[in-house]
């Protein structure tokens, strides 16, 4: 899910180019806002987003797509 999007940052850094830091659980840890990345992780999935989102939220997610680099979710 991570690399659904060839060209975004996520799928550069989970492609083996560079090295990641896993912590004792064997995990990554992305130091972004949590809820907001359960919105990038959806849009990974089906390439489609709530069309009931307030004009806050739809700020919140442009703000993690930019982060991201994830164009076809902006």
């Amino acid at each position: 899910t991570l690399c659904a999007d060839p060209d975004s940052m996520l799928t550069a850094m989970f492609s083996g180019k560079y090295a990641l830091q896993y912590d004792d659980d064997g995990c990554v840890f992305i130091d972004r806002n949590g809820e907001w990345f359960s919105y990038i992780l959806g849009w990974l999935r089906t390439k489609s987003i709530s069309p009931h989102l307030s004009p806050n939220e739809l700020f919140c997610i442009r703000q993690e797509a930019e982060y991201f680099q994830l164009i076809g979710l902006l």
